[in-house]
């Protein structure tokens, strides 16, 4: 098909550096009181308008965002300096025809890769390639996809499958993206609307919401079980998409869950934050934790605290202190963070 001809427009993204406490925090029962270590640096990043749902692009070097009211795609290019400074340049897609679902999801493993948006309103997933955010296709996903996942050999790689879970939360629909137009599966999951949803590698998918954690796996897309959470927060093992973590909304509890005999799912490990999880995400050797208030790194095995950074020097800067995080990706450096409401983005050293 042709490309859909879009218009960019860029502007520059305007850094300001400042100084972030590194906390390091003690590990199990009777460790010892957290200790204070070296000073880090942080920047606060004013944008165009503010956004939410970031992904990291990682052989491009690169962030996909979108707009907060689901107008436009929006790039980041994090790994290019203008004039020597920390100004990272930003670029916008033309407008959407209809508004973004609550994610994006980005492809990997193809050049260029693809860019994957839910439109509830069209009933339709629009692709985009991310070397320049021009629409290659679209096509249909059941009834309002809000919230989609590419399933792959570990997660996200040489895409092959994509789950779309409605906006109403009730079914997931799974398309062949070898024939884009094949609707092969649409199961009744019976959830509610701020259900998340994350791939299981190929053939299954995970599901974090009210009701509790599930998975569904195989042709006949069994239901292998169910935990009891209340979950507000999402994320699949970067190595094993068979385990997932999951942040309880109602408190700072984290679990590790896994398939266990008889189909049923277990939970491997659990951590106890300060305050919820809004965001989880995975990548090999740890696992971060976005609260209100801090970046928690966390053994994805054990789920033990690693290190803790906390917001309050950075954010105190332009008066974000009652900001709420909107998303969160983990780049090769550093890791984004979009606050609701704010035309801003929050860059945080990796510890």
């Amino acid at each position: 098909m042709q490309k859909t001809r879009r218009k960019k427009k860029t502007f520059k993204m305007a850094v300001l550096v400042a100084g972030l406490a590194l906390i390091l925090a003690g590990c199990g029962a009777g460790s010892a009181p957290a200790a204070k270590g070296p000073s880090e640096r942080g920047a606060v990043a004013e944008v165009d308008a503010p956004l939410r749902a970031p992904e990291w692009a990682e052989d491009e070097g690169l962030v996909f965002a979108v707009r907060e009211d689901g107008q436009e795609l929006v790039m980041l290019d994090t790994g290019e300096s203008i004039d020597g400074t920390r100004d990272f340049p930003v670029t916008l897609s033309e407008d959407i025809e209809g508004a973004a679902g609550e994610n994006l999801a980005l492809e990997r493993g193809r050049m260029p890769d693809k860019i994957y948006l839910p439109i509830p309103d069209r009933d339709r997933v629009i692709v985009a390639e991310n070397d320049d955010m021009l629409e290659v296709r679209s096509f249909g996903v059941g009834e309002s996809p809000a919230r989609i996942a590419l399933g792959g050999t570990t997660t996200g790689y040489n895409s092959q499958t994509l789950y779309a879970l409605s906006e109403s939360g009730r079914t997931v629909t799974i398309v062949n993206l070898e024939h884009p137009n094949e609707v092969v599966a649409e199961a009744e999951v019976g959830t509610s609307e701020d259900t998340l949803i994350e791939a299981s590698g190929e053939d299954g998918f995970w599901l974090a919401g009210a009701e509790g954690v599930v998975l569904y796996e195989g042709s006949s897309l069994e239901r292998r079980g169910e935990l009891s959470l209340e979950a507000g927060s999402l994320a699949v093992d970067a190595a094993d998409p068979q385990r997932a973590y999951a942040g309880d909304s109602t408190s700072g509890r984290v679990v590790a869950v896994e398939p266990g005999e008889g189909g049923e799912l277990r939970t491997t490990a659990e951590a106890e934050l300060e305050t919820p999880a809004e965001y989880l995400a995975a990548e090999e050797g740890r696992l971060y934790a976005i609260t209100r208030d801090e970046l928690v790194v966390l053994d994805p095995e054990s789920l033990e605290t690693v290190e803790t950074v906390e917001f309050g020097p950075l954010v105190a800067q332009e008066d974000l202190e009652q900001a709420e995080p909107s998303g969160m990706a983990v780049g090769g450096e550093n890791v984004f963070v979009t606050l609701e409401g704010e035309p801003y983005v929050l860059l945080i050293e990796k510890p």
